[in-house]
């Protein structure tokens, strides 16, 4: 059956894969590499949000996790992996995308509305938009800081394509489109490549920056060589280089204010949805900062401090979930740490992991009321 696809239950799917990874006690990105899954954004845009039903491939290496079979009645059957094709579900889309060509302007609307809704944003900037990585928040945060006018993945029309530029800024220089490319792997670069090329095809700036990871310096010269005057390379540990080619003197007299990866992280607006957010802020931001950046949340730094008071380091976690469940915060590891001034991942060694810790803190609740 190796050509077929599971169809759970609807809402199942999820709790299936979310069960199966806490019993692996795997971090999700590890968790979705031994299933057979690319990445865990993969994992989550297709399996967890149950676009897609799971191939029984990946059931079969998730099954190991278990130690019984009653997660089975929870599937109500099999499909051929290609049954939507089967019904001509394919050609029906190479119909409409051939019908919509014939009128480009309102095609390339709809296919730019589509791009922008199925990107993986993990960050919310503190003038209301979501960008996808921590280098293009860092971005972000100093162009707002120094009041730089600019739009995060414009649509920008080239030619037959149209391509999203990270950022898209308005300064004394002209426009100055702004891509930050933080992946290092070759094929990233040949791609990069390319869409800087149709930019300088058709003029769509009068700068063009390329924020890049200082190890890919060398490579980033590299390209900037061959294509022009017009490309500049900027070491993304360079932010003030980067402010200087996008500020000029006269939108700012020369003074630059430079905003850190922490600045930036608590400069955010919404903070108690996002796991990679949270994440980073225990990396990134000092534990005597923690406190601050609660009470900022909506947290009461009174309750906290009253948590904090508890020696026992089991209990003081119970605690903090709790004060997070009254203030309507999704339970984050990493936030559950900083509410207890705790280090090291100390849920999972306590507990194993976030939902036993969750159960825990609840099975106290009923002993509380009883």
């Amino acid at each position: 059956m190796t050509g077929y696809r599971a169809v759970f239950v609807e809402g199942k799917q999820k709790e299936f894969l979310t069960h199966a990874k806490e019993l692996s006690r795997l971090s999700w990105e590890r968790f979705a590499s031994d299933i057979g899954v690319s990445s865990y954004n993969v994992l989550r845009a297709t399996y967890l949000n149950e676009r897609n039903t799971l191939p029984v491939t990946v059931l079969a290496k998730i099954a190991h996790f278990f130690n019984d079979a009653t997660w089975l009645s929870q599937i109500v059957g099999f499909r051929r992996s290609h049954w939507g094709q089967a019904k001509g579900g394919s050609i029906s889309l190479k119909k409409w995308h051939a019908t919509m060509r014939k009128r480009p302007k309102s095609y390339h609307n709809l296919q730019s509305r589509r791009f922008l809704k199925a990107r993986s944003y993990n960050y919310e900037t503190s003038y209301g938009y979501e960008v996808r990585s921590l280098h293009e928040l860092l971005v972000a945060e100093n162009l707002i800081a120094n009041g730089v006018s600019h739009r995060y993945e414009p649509a920008v029309r080239c030619g037959n394509h149209t391509l999203f530029p990270d950022f898209l800024a308005k300064t004394g220089f002209g426009r100055v489109l702004i891509e930050v490319s933080g992946f290092r792997a070759p094929h990233t670069w040949i791609r990069l490549s390319d869409k800087l090329k149709l930019y300088l095809s058709c003029k769509a700036a009068d700068r063009i920056l390329v924020v890049h990871l200082k190890q890919d310096s060398e490579t980033a010269l590299k390209v900037a060589r061959q294509l022009g005057s017009l490309i500049r390379t900027i070491s993304i540990s360079d932010v003030r280089h980067l402010l200087h080619s996008v500020v000029s003197s006269k939108d700012s007299l020369g003074n630059v204010r430079i905003i850190s990866i922490a600045e930036a992280l608590q400069s955010c607006r919404r903070m108690n949805g996002k796991r990679f957010h949270w994440y980073q802020l225990i990396q990134k931001v000092p534990k005597a900062e923690w406190v601050a950046i609660l009470v900022r949340c909506g947290f009461s730094e009174a309750e906290i401090e009253e948590v904090r008071k508890i020696s026992d380091l089991k209990k003081r976690l119970i605690e903090a979930v709790r004060l997070a469940g009254s203030y309507r915060f999704v339970p984050r590891e990493a936030m559950i740490e900083m509410i207890a001034g705790a280090y090291q991942s100390a849920v999972c060694h306590h507990f194993g992991s976030m939902n036993n810790l969750a159960l825990a803190a609840e099975a106290g609740k009923t002993l509380a009321r009883v």
